[in-house]
């Protein structure tokens, strides 16, 4: 068991998430974890409980199936979209493999255009019992952190510069959904400098090369991360900064600046 603590120690918190709900670990469980004061520890002991003696026999108990959406089988990034289940379920593609990236950015395109219907009924109450539930935006918000801090700062080797062109222009995407919430999320704890900080990710790459050997290629990858600066410019440093006055994020941000 002790090896076992120590692996799970090793991984994410969505990493986590995504092995406790493969393992089958009840849905309100997982997000009373979610929703404590430590989660990634309420996960690891999540976990650590399935593996012990009798466990098997005593399954955790599941909550009432929704219905099923018509169309049949549910990807695996589908969810019930209950409280984090719809962006954990994101996210966990983007901590994936390149497959995996791919299907969420898929994914976060069609939240970006409205369409929640790939997150099974996010934004209605019917799956629910008419409780409320994740709109969209609060979905896209949930996943720029991991797609930041996942794609943006990842060696050029598993991220090429291709990949993290498109990264940022899937959050440029999400950024019209409602631009001041999802900038808001952009910036928070400095994230913005992820891209353009990281040695060894696709931008970084670009500044280990010999100028003879750049590319139009390296040039829209060194462009990319200032993507989001355009709804910035946008807006008007005036506006901007007004707007920023409503949002503690973003206002501190503007006051370091």
């Amino acid at each position: 068991m002790s090896a076992l603590r120590e692996e799970l120690q090793s991984l994410r918190l969505m990493q986590l998430y995504a092995r406790a709900e493969a393992a089958g670990v009840a849905t309100k469980l997982l997000d009373d974890a979610m929703d404590g004061a430590q989660p990634r520890a309420a996960m690891i002991e999540l976990l650590l409980r399935r593996q012990e003696p009798g466990a098997a026999q005593k399954p955790t108990p599941q909550p009432e199936p929704e219905p099923e959406a018509s169309g049949g089988a549910t990807s695996a990034l589908e969810g019930d979209g209950a409280g984090t289940g719809a962006a954990a379920r994101i996210i966990a593609g983007i901590q994936g493999d390149k497959g995996q990236r791919e299907a969420a950015y898929v994914q976060l395109e069609a939240l970006a255009r409205g369409d929640s219907s790939g997150i099974a009924d996010a934004g209605s109450a019917s799956a629910n019992g008419g409780g409320e539930r994740e709109a969209p935006v609060d979905v896209a918000a949930e996943c720029v952190g991991p797609l930041i801090e996942t794609v943006f700062a990842a060696e050029v080797s598993v991220v090429d510069a291709a990949e993290f062109r498109r990264a940022h222009l899937v959050l440029c995407e999400l950024c019209l959904l409602e631009p001041l919430r999802l900038l808001a999320e952009w910036v928070r704890d400095m994230r913005m400098g992820i891209a353009w900080g990281t040695p060894g990710n696709a931008r970084g790459a670009v500044f280990d090369k010999d100028p003879s050997e750049l590319t139009r290629e390296d040039a829209l990858a060194v462009a990319a991360p200032h993507i989001p600066s355009v709804f910035h410019l946008a807006r008007g440093e005036s506006s901007f900064s007004k707007s920023c006055e409503r949002n503690d994020c973003l206002a501190s941000f503007v006051r370091r600046h």
